[in-house]
């Protein structure tokens, strides 16, 4: 799911175990299974992998915006700017990963792609459609909630109003390029910490990916909506803001858990990144407007 425009290292240490406890020691926090790391350490790592791969990303593509902007391109800086995050999401989360891999003696590609095994190719695919359909579900069920159901009877396919190079790097964007850098972060890495831990374990360790994933998609509307309350020093706007964006926080999270549990089962992040690609298309391509406009209103 692409995050909005306006939108985009962990520092690991170990906690020492102690022998058995006695009456007057102190019991250390418990250790991941997989890495040795307390899982305290393993959570915050999480999350601090989320924060610094959004503000450093941020501060690439704002620093680029200008010149971007710039460009007389066939194809709108909006979308330029939309690859150019997902590329530097992805190599930030390489350059992180690789040194999370060497302190956890884990392959790099493992864990940022997890376990492949090409004889389970089949169900990667049938788990990824399976989780797409999930997904669109989820969709139509928030939309019909929220009540907006009027405001999608009518959908222009953006081919119909996209020049090809802009119809081209929007698909390059929302169906490879945001998927596979969102998917390398949010399950991959955060995932793969925790991979032989605890159930409660990875329960946390998925809570924190979702809300991550769900940030990441709403942070420009906030930070916009901030700003200008800010300014007009009334935060009304905000408040309002944050009313409004509620349903899309909960679509974004149950997104989030959905593909979290697809990564958790395939142990890998190639089948969720097959449902994140055909649900970014079928949303594209108004499938959820499709699906809407079938239902009695």
């Amino acid at each position: 799911m692409p995050p909005e425009v306006n939108t985009p290292a962990t520092e690991a240490t170990n906690t020492p175990i102690g022998n058995v406890a006695t009456t007057n020691d102190t019991v250390a926090p418990p250790k991941s299974e997989s890495s040795g790391l307390s899982t305290g350490v393993l959570l915050l790592s999480g999350a601090a992998f989320i924060v610094g791969v959004f503000i450093l990303g941020n501060i690439i593509v704002n620093t680029v915006s200008g010149v971007v902007s710039s460009w007389n391109l066939p194809v709108g800086s909006s979308h330029i700017l939309s690859m150019l995050y997902s590329v530097a999401m992805a190599a930030l989360t390489g350059i992180a990963g690789f040194f999370i891999a060497n302190r956890l003696n884990m392959p790099l590609k493992e864990m940022l792609f997890g376990i492949f095994n090409p004889l389970q190719i089949p169900s990667y695919l049938k788990a990824g459609a399976i989780g797409a359909v999930a997904l669109l579900v989820f969709n139509v069920v928030v939309t019909l909630f929220e009540g907006n159901t009027g405001i999608s009877k009518v959908f222009v396919p953006p081919y119909q109003v996209m020049n090809i190079p802009t119809l081209l790097a929007s698909l390059g964007f929302t169906v490879v390029l945001a998927p596979i850098a969102e998917e390398m972060l949010f399950r991959g890495a955060l995932l793969s910490l925790v991979r032989n831990s605890s159930f409660s374990v990875k329960a946390l360790m998925v809570a924190i990916s979702s809300f991550g994933f769900m940030g990441y998609h709403v942070a420009g509307a906030f930070m916009s909506a901030f700003q200008t309350s800010t300014s007009a020093g009334d935060f009304n706007v905000f408040f309002a803001t944050l009313t409004a964006t509620m349903p899309m926080l909960v679509l974004y999270f149950l997104s989030g858990v959905m593909l979290c549990l697809i990564t958790l089962k395939t142990q890998n992040i190639y089948a969720s990144w097959v449902a994140h690609a055909i649900y970014n298309m079928a949303i594209l391509y108004g499938a959820n407007t499709f699906i809407l406009n079938l239902l009695p209103h």
